[in-house]
């Protein structure tokens, strides 16, 4: 199996707020949905609008992230909106376990217990995971609450 993974980032105004601002929307988060639904641009003259959501539709995933907004698009599912404005200060770690089938009881400590008891500012999101990762995380994360039994 072969992937690529395409990352463009600037320092303009951000994608979400330029549409908020010339097309005289309420709320950036309705740029999103603008954005999602095809045909939309603030630049008639340079392209037609059609890119982003025809690059998002061919790709087998598809995010855009701006200003503490995201779009998230799946191939074969449903499009995301995740407002992280405001949400919380400091560092997120995201581990992403697509097409990991397996993880072990003491990976699943170390990180999700052990280390986030050592790391109260850190948030530590699994993504993707399946339902043998699932399960032994959320019992990691169980565990972080109850008593210290490193000894």
């Amino acid at each position: 199996m072969a992937f690529a993974t395409i990352r463009i980032s600037d320092d303009g105004e951000g994608i979400f707020t330029r549409i908020k601002r010339l097309c005289q929307l309420d709320d950036e988060r309705q740029s999103l949905l603008e954005l999602a639904k095809g045909k939309l641009t603030t630049d008639p003259e340079r392209h037609s609008g059609e890119g982003v959501f025809f690059t998002s539709r061919v790709l087998d995933r598809f995010a855009i992230q701006s200003g503490g907004l995201s779009f998230s698009h799946h191939k074969g599912g449903l499009d995301f909106l995740f407002d992280h404005r405001g949400v919380h200060r400091g560092t997120t770690v995201v581990l992403d376990f697509d097409q990991v089938e397996f993880v072990g009881q003491s990976f699943a400590d170390e990180v999700f217990r052990v280390f986030a008891r050592q790391h109260p500012d850190m948030e530590i999101i699994p993504i993707h995971t399946n339902a043998a990762v699932g399960q032994m995380v959320a019992r990691a994360m169980a565990g972080r609450a109850g008593p210290d039994t490193d000894g």
